[in-house]
């Protein structure tokens, strides 16, 4: 979207010395705003393999960073996710907003994602969906990290980095695998700190 943004400036005045050459605007977080309100501006479609997906992720991740990198490889595929900080806040999204598919960092504050997992999948939570996908991700390649997860209930695991390739590679098995299940495109109604990007 902000490449659109960064294409479509109009232009300026011309220099004295150089008629041919328009004088480039500067780009501020304002002027950004305000043309990406302005409905002439054309906004272009969400490209990437699951473009066409109405799958709602759950990332889950504590170091902001890395939901950076999470959320922009999820965007270069075509997806969205809403973003939550650790296991306890995920489970309460999980409450009030169904997913398809939750993507978990393993060490986290508050909670980890062994507990929640296991929270996740216990039928007597109050959980929408305690069958949806859940892939751990984790910067530790420790031994028995993987078994782990497993045991927990997760459905998959990627190291960290994570990679476009690889993400894509999970993301498209299991969500392909729960395609049978209506995926869900719920609104938040609660007013929940969830951040859809």
């Amino acid at each position: 979207m902000l490449s659109a943004v960064l294409h479509t400036t109009a232009a300026g005045a011309r220099s004295d010395d150089d008629a041919a050459t328009p004088e480039r605007a500067i780009l501020t977080r304002h002027s950004a705003r305000e043309m990406l309100s302005d409905p002439a501006v054309p906004i272009p479609a969400r490209t990437g393999v699951f473009t066409d997906s109405n799958a709602r992720i759950l990332l889950v991740e504590d170091n902001i960073t890395n939901q950076k990198v999470a959320l922009g490889i999820l965007r270069k595929l075509g997806l969205l996710a809403g973003v939550v900080a650790n296991g306890v806040e995920a489970i309460s999204a999980l409450e009030v907003i169904p997913h398809d598919l939750v993507l978990m960092d393993v060490h986290m504050p508050v909670m980890d994602a062994p507990e929640a997992t296991q929270r996740i999948r216990d039928p007597r939570s109050a959980v929408l969906n305690h069958t949806m996908p859940i892939i751990a991700m984790t910067a530790d390649a420790m031994l028995g990290d993987r078994e782990k997860c497993l045991a927990a209930g997760m459905n998959d695991y990627a190291t960290k980095p994570v990679t476009p390739r690889s993400l894509s590679e999970r993301l498209e098995s299991w969500l392909a695998s729960h395609a049978d299940a209506p995926l869900h495109v719920a609104p938040n109604r609660t007013g929940s700190s969830l951040d859809m990007k």
